[in-house]
């Protein structure tokens, strides 16, 4: 008992200067963190360190870190009060960490299908009640899919270093087909109606049956039932047969009547729509008058100014309601013209482009809506504030009507007033920017006119700018002054820094196969660095970017909180290493082929890929290795080494080739881009004469090239509008190790544009030059050639151009190309395209005349797939020579430019 009393004393001792504004110092922080996590990681990741004043607040804050962190199941902090002060100990137990999720009996769903029914995830801690809640997910998936009777197992096997896989065996049960259907309550459709809505013929399943359900109600409403609903109320499984009989409910309550009278303009039809009875499923008193108030709305916004409706509500029969609106529609109203009185610097055309309310024209109605011309009011002087002028204002005059009320003359008076200049920019709180690096973020300047808009524009980039230099907690104020003798504004910036924020500790969880030092050179962030959310957000691109994750979350830890030290947690869900990709294609000119790739995504857990790529078919037959890292020794760079060997037959040439590429890609943003390359190839040509010293039967080409890339298309596999650009250029050369010097470039430009949601106008021009640099010919598969699937249409591939005698095409060195298409929509996924190419391949300038010149025209068709389209081409040669057929068809995968 003494000793207690003495504890009791010293402890209170201890906590006295707490009493008096002081709080105790933390003395001692023992972490016992478990064998995969150091003690030293776990105490920098805590919001506090050895000799800081206690607080309660912190310690709290400090266990949801480490539960946020996700690497230990159990979490808990011991307290005890010494003499020196607080000893903190945390009890750290780590979890299991789930590294793969196998699934095994799922046919015929995917495997990525059932991954998005469950909810966990590879990276996760085990515990035994979630990883049970996700066999009953999958059951109730199969079962809502048809298969009555699933049941699903877990497997676990504990691998090292606190790892577990966990295999989930999927056993279906038996799926159901449809036998009979029984229907009470129904009075209205017969009975073949709910056969054909539920389709016995395909195996049951009670999603779709719920969809069943819902068009029935909604087939019931259309047909004036409006109360309407259908239910399953049983269902009796012959387990023997395999069959299942249903039983639905009808409830079809009373049919209603909607008539409309005085309705001249218009017609019954439009107004239907109005009314609120089919979304509401009811047609009692309150529903009825607001079906009339959305008519009177309606009528409105269609310039009937005066228009007073009057529902009447009917019994003729039981079982039977028959509603009424009667409707004195009055004058429809449109707007004549529309005036302005002192606009100087504004056009009238662009006011009106301003304003909702529209004149009417010749072939254009314009209903005049009161709602829509206060709005105008409104709005109108914004424009003018926005251009400068502060003081403009917009009065209406009075409306003029005609003696009918059916034209309305608008007629507004302006006050524009001077423009409106900045006088100075002041920065208010700025310590760790100087005012000259602030007034480069913005545009509003001293003399520049003051744009409300472009304030909050400055505004919002000096606040980037902050964020992204390690301040993520400041804020700005942008306030104008505007001096009312001179006009003038005067634009004060007050700014709240904050305090400067760094990165602590970088956690990364779920990388069972990629090495940590991996990640953390593919991180833009690194330890110690300021803070900034863009370059947050970029690390989280670089590593999606790899392609060895599923999915990628960086988590700040801190920030919330407003500490000056956050640290990152990195989770990651890798995905299968491994893929095989099979393919086989069709085309006129290859013909029938096919594609076998190898790819392997994480190699030795340095998250670069590597991949075997083999192609057959009847023109090309090539096998291929390629080595990739998407962020070459830390940087946004993506390096590619190929080596390849290849057979290839064409018209031109048959040629064995060899060789090895290096590539280097550099993306500035998500249209712009830099490739430079290097390719070293051994060719070997077998159908030409080894004396014929101008096709180098045997040649090795070395040369270096460089590409840029600009693109704004809006979808690569079926483009709408944008803009493509791309210029390349090669130089060969014998001092490279090859056996010929020559220079290649390249020019392209397309262009793409849709009206009317429907029509797109498809331009593409191309332009490809060779110059000799040596005495030595160019190798003839460096040579030009067109005709074919990808550039003159109605042509045979490489048919375009110059021929020797026998008729097999020479190439050339000199290409021009324009390629013009028509594009419209027909069905989902359909396009029919109509087509005119032009196209030169000559060997000099000199000889591009119109006699080079090749036209061809056509019709297609288009399926369009996520991937690219399949296109149906026939062109037609428009300047058809002697000993050429008339056309030729293409049948092939992508766009032709």
């Amino acid at each position: 008992m003494k000793k207690k009393i003495i504890k009791f004393l010293i402890v209170s001792i201890l906590w006295m200067p707490s009493l008096f504004g002081k709080e105790p110092v933390i003395h001692q922080i023992v972490v016992d963190p478990g064998p995969t996590v150091s003690a030293e990681t776990v105490r920098q990741v805590l919001p506090f360190k050895e000799g800081d004043l206690f607080d309660q607040g912190r310690l709290d804050q400090a266990l949801t870190y480490l539960k946020q962190w996700g690497r230990f199941e159990t979490v808990n902090v011991e307290k005890k009060v010494e003499k020196e002060g607080v000893v903190l100990i945390f009890h750290l137990q780590a979890g299991l960490v789930i590294s793969r999720i196998h699934l095994k009996g799922h046919y015929p769903f995917l495997t990525r299908r059932i991954m998005t029914v469950i909810n966990l995830h590879v990276g996760e801690i085990y515990h035994p009640e979630t990883v049970q809640e996700q066999t009953g997910r999958i059951v109730r998936f199969f079962e809502g899919q048809g298969y009555a009777g699933t049941q699903v197992f877990v497997e676990e096997k504990k691998g090292k270093k606190g790892h577990l896989q966990l295999l989930f065996r999927i056993k279906k049960g038996r799926r159901y087909r449809i036998n009979r259907i029984f229907v009470e309550g129904n009075t209205y459709f017969p009975d073949g109606y709910f056969v054909s809505q539920i389709n016995p013929l395909i195996p049951y399943q009670p999603p779709r049956v719920k969809e069943a359900m819902e068009k029935m109600r909604h087939d019931y409403q259309q047909n004036s039932f409006y109360k309407a609903h259908a239910k399953l109320v049983k269902t009796e499984f012959d387990t023997e047969r395999g069959k299942v009989d249903l039983w639905i409910r009808v409830d079809q309550h009373d049919r209603v009547a909607v008539r409309f009278q005085g309705n001249r303009r218009l017609s019954d039809r439009t107004l239907r729509k109005s009314l609120t009875f089919e979304q509401e499923g009811d047609y009692d008193r309150y529903e009825v008058e607001q079906s009339r108030r959305s008519l009177l709305s309606f009528y409105r916004r269609q310039g009937f100014l005066e228009t007073e409706i009057e529902p009447i509500r009917q019994t003729p029969r039981p079982g039977e309601t028959v509603l009424i609106f009667r409707i004195n529609e009055g004058p429809r109203t449109q707007v004549h013209s529309i005036r302005f009185r002192g606009n100087e610097q504004l056009s009238p055309g662009a006011l009106k482009k301003k304003m909702e309310t529209r004149e009417a024209g010749f072939f254009h109605w314009a209903p005049f809506n009161p709602d829509s011309y206060k709005k105008d009011l409104d709005r109108l002087p914004e424009v003018y504030q926005d251009r400068g002028y502060l003081k403009a204002k917009v009065t209406a005059d009075e409306l003029g009507w005609s003696r009918d009320k059916e034209r309305v003359f608008v007629s507004l008076s302006i006050a524009e007033g001077e423009k409106s200049l900045v006088q100075e920019v002041l920065f208010e709180g700025n310590r760790f920017f100087t005012e000259k690096k602030l007034l480069k973020k913005t545009t509003l300047r001293v003399g520049k006119v003051f744009q409300r808009r472009r304030l909050e524009e400055d505004r919002e980039k000096i606040s980037v700018l902050y964020t992204d230099n390690g301040f993520p907690y400041a804020t700005v104020q942008a306030v104008p002054v505007v001096h009312e003798e001179t006009g003038r504004v005067s634009i004060h910036y007050k700014i709240d820094e904050g305090v400067p924020v760094t990165v602590g500790k970088i956690l990364v969880l779920g990388n069972q196969l990629t090495r940590e030092k991996t990640i953390r050179k593919i991180l833009s962030l690194k330890e110690g660095d300021p803070f900034s959310q863009s370059q947050v957000l970029e690390s989280a691109a670089n590593l999606r970017r790899v392609g060895a994750y599923n999915t990628v979350n960086i988590e700040v830890i801190g920030l919330v909180e407003k500490e000056s030290v956050v640290h990152l947690l990195v989770k990651l869900e890798e995905s299968k290493t491994l893929v095989a990709d099979l393919a086989t294609s069709f085309d006129t000119y290859e013909r029938f082929s096919g594609e076998l790739t190898l790819t392997h995504r994480n190699l030795f857990g340095l998250a670069k890929q590597g991949n075997f790529r083999f192609k057959g078919g009847e023109k090309l037959q090539r096998g291929e290795f390629n080595l990739i890292d998407p962020h070459f020794a830390g940087y946004n760079l993506q390096v590619i080494g190929t080596g390849f060997s290849q057979y290839e037959n064409k018209p031109a040439f048959d040629a064995f080739e060899s060789g090895g590429i290096l590539s280097v890609l550099k993306e500035f943003d998500p249209e712009i881009s830099l490739l430079g390359r290097y390719e070293f190839k051994r060719s070997y040509i077998t159908d030409k004469d080894p004396a014929d010293n101008e096709t180098k039967r045997d040649n090795t080409t070395s040369k270096v090239g460089f590409s840029f890339t600009y693109d704004t298309r809006d979808y690569f596999a079926d483009p709408t509008r944008g803009l493509f650009l791309m210029n390349s250029a090669d130089v060969a050369a014998t001092m490279l190790g090859g056996g010929s010097s020559f220079l290649k470039l390249r020019g392209w430009f397309g262009h793409y544009k849709t009206f009317a949601g429907r029509l797109t106008f498809a331009n593409s021009f191309r332009m490809e030059g060779i110059r000799n640099l040596g005495s030595e010919a160019v190798p003839i598969q460096e040579l030009l050639f067109a005709g074919g699937d990808y550039t003159l249409r109605g042509f045979s591939q490489d048919a375009a151009g110059p021929v020797a005698a026998d008729g097999t095409p020479e190439g050339g060195r000199i290409l021009l190309l324009h390629n013009f298409e028509i594009q419209t929509k027909l069905v989902k996924n359909v396009k029919a395209v109509v087509f005119l190419d032009s196209g030169s391949l000559t060997n000099r300038f000199a000889e591009i005349d119109l006699s080079s010149l090749r036209h061809s025209a056509g019709l297609g068709l288009r399926y369009v797939t996520p991937v690219g389209p399949l296109r149906f081409d026939y062109g037609f040669k428009l300047d058809k020579r002697d000993g050429e057929g008339r056309g030729h068809f293409h049948f092939s995968f992508g766009y032709p430019f």
